[in-house]
């Protein structure tokens, strides 16, 4: 009888049957996950809005019987329900799933911002604060220098005319500097720009 089967006819269709057979759910072949985020919960529908069927606590091993968009049907302790992709933060999101879409991946610290144009990725210059190529700016003027940018406040020393300032900060028509060990507001007007 196996002879008739593996016939010359038969013999490629019956190895298509019998990887089918193998694979298919429930056939002894299934993947096994590790949940890993804590508080998880076994559903009986692919729907947070179901009531839940239980626990399944943080390093759980579940068997897989089932995949459907971001829910997976799983055996659990005798119990099978369903359980989000969220509780398996090790599996890679599926290519165009939302939370794929939503989350991403890791953002990359740059000093430039990138604008997306009809599907082209441009780069443009960031729009944060101006980097200085030489902070320190020289005084043209004998001036004050002030706690706050008041000059109605008694000044907490004073900066000769020619010396060299950090600048720290600019906030209207007042500086932020550093001189020495005091850091202080001048009139911007005195710096040389």
């Amino acid at each position: 009888m196996i002879k008739r089967l593996l016939g010359t006819t038969s013999g490629p269709w019956l190895a298509v049957w019998l990887l089918a057979l193998l694979l298919a759910p429930g056939s002894g072949w299934s993947e096994t996950l590790k949940v890993g985020m804590p508080n998880q919960v076994l559903y009986p529908d692919p729907d947070f809005a179901s009531q839940p069927l239980g626990q399944v606590p943080l390093a759980s091993e579940v068997n897989l019987l089932l995949t459907t968009g971001d829910w997976f049907k799983v055996s659990y302790q005798d119990r099978k329900g369903w359980m989000n992709r969220l509780a398996f933060p090790q599996l890679k999101p599926p290519p165009g799933s939302m939370p794929a879409l939503l989350t991403g991946g890791g953002v990359k610290a740059s000093g430039r911002d990138e604008v997306a144009l009809g599907g082209k990725a441009e780069r443009m210059p960031s729009q944060g604060p101006p980097q200085l190529e030489d902070n320190r700016k020289v005084l043209k003027r004998n001036q004050s220098l002030y706690r706050d940018p008041d000059p109605a406040e008694p000044p907490l020393g004073s900066v000769p005319a020619g010396e060299k300032v950090s600048l720290v900060a600019a906030a209207g028509d007042w500086c932020k500097v550093r001189y020495g060990s005091k850091v202080g507001w001048l009139p911007k007007e005195a710096l040389d720009f």
